[in-house]
């Protein structure tokens, strides 16, 4: 059996070296491992599609179990994705959500090389539709006061990556419209109503994608995912918005840094209500 020593290049033209090992040598998936893994690393770029089990197979002159357990390998490692109906992509690192301050997705993403682009699902105006419980009561609203609620998908050079329920109280940024949340809303809240976020409450925790939830990320099978609870504040605390937020959890990572060791102490907050306890 043949083994081409060359890269799985975008336009299918081999250089001539090539290395003759036993049908069935050891080591041929570790070799043909390794020769991926430098066509990953000097000719494919994140988000690029990958070849294929066959183009594998007919490029470097190995059967397609071997490719098979090549290419599962890259898998296993987050190197490259199988995306459903596309083929194999190779795989952007993880986005990197700082948990010590409010970043922009946007400015984030521009940061990292990756575009950003954003979907409005739902775009509610103040008054119409009912408003959950905890929307209310973290907005602080009262009689009278209402907010926009709207549902935003967003993706990362075209992957989705977040989707996002939020609810934005209306007394700060009146004549707010759908196309106006279709971009940053740090950057509208400041550039136009001259609102400075001076900070959050968050929660995050772990969930697993269900339903329509699953659907809007394109997943196969349910998909783990970071929800975050948040509470947003102007100065002085005065709340601006809340928010529902699942991050897909094989696109991000959470960063924070610790201080020292310090005595532990009773947690802050409030206990759940019983059917939202986990089992």
């Amino acid at each position: 059996m043949i083994l081409k020593r060359h890269y799985i290049e975008k336009v299918d033209r081999p250089q001539d070296v090539t290395i003759t090992v036993g049908a069935d040598a050891p080591g041929l998936s570790e070799r043909l491992y390794r020769r991926l893994l430098d066509s990953l690393k000097d000719v494919y770029h994140p988000g690029d599609k990958f070849p294929s089990e066959r183009d594998v197979a007919r490029r470097f002159g190995v059967s397609r179990p071997t490719a098979s357990r090549a290419l599962s390998r890259l898998m296993d490692e987050g190197l490259i994705e199988s995306r459903r109906g596309a083929g194999r992509f190779v795989k952007r690192p993880p986005l990197d959500y700082d948990l010590s301050s409010l970043v922009s997705f946007s400015a984030r993403c521009r940061a990292e090389g990756v575009v950003p682009t954003t979907e409005v699902l739902e775009f509610i105006p103040p008054g119409l539709g009912s408003l959950p419980e905890d929307a209310v009561m973290e907005l602080q609203l009262l009689p009278g006061e209402g907010c926009y609620t709207f549902t935003r998908r967003r993706f990362a050079d075209g992957h989705p990556v977040i989707l996002e329920h939020r609810w934005l109280a209306s007394r700060f940024c009146p004549g707010l419209a759908k196309a106006d949340v279709a971009g940053s809303l740090y950057d509208l809240l400041s550039e136009r109503y001259g609102l400075k976020p001076a900070g959050a409450r968050q929660i995050i925790r772990a969930v697993i994608l269900q339903g329509k939830e699953r659907t809007l990320f394109w997943e196969d099978n349910a998909g783990a995912a970071f929800e975050t609870i948040a509470t947003g504040y102007l100065e002085g605390g005065v709340p601006l918005w809340f928010e529902r937020t699942l991050y897909l959890g094989e696109a991000y990572e959470f960063h924070n840094r610790l201080g020292p060791l310090s005595t532990a102490r009773p947690a802050v907050g409030v206990l759940r209500a019983d059917k939202e306890k986990r089992v």
